[in-house]
């Protein structure tokens, strides 16, 4: 999957991401703060559908 990275003067970017902080020391390594979540178009598909069917059955009967 193509995520869309870029390197910019005010930062690096991975899809609508900006990297917030990078070379975060963690327990299992070293993590990239990014200001998104990133979620693969399938799983936002999921996401989307399962928003749209809890709207719907929280309205009340007519």
């Amino acid at each position: 999957m193509n995520m869309g990275s870029s390197s910019m003067a005010n930062g690096a970017s991975i899809s609508a991401a900006r990297v917030i902080g990078a070379d975060i020391q963690a327990s299992n390594g070293v993590i990239h703060a990014i200001n998104r979540v990133i979620l693969t178009p399938e799983l936002q598909s999921e996401l989307q559908e399962a928003i749209a069917n809890a709207d719907s059955a929280s309205r009340p009967a007519r």
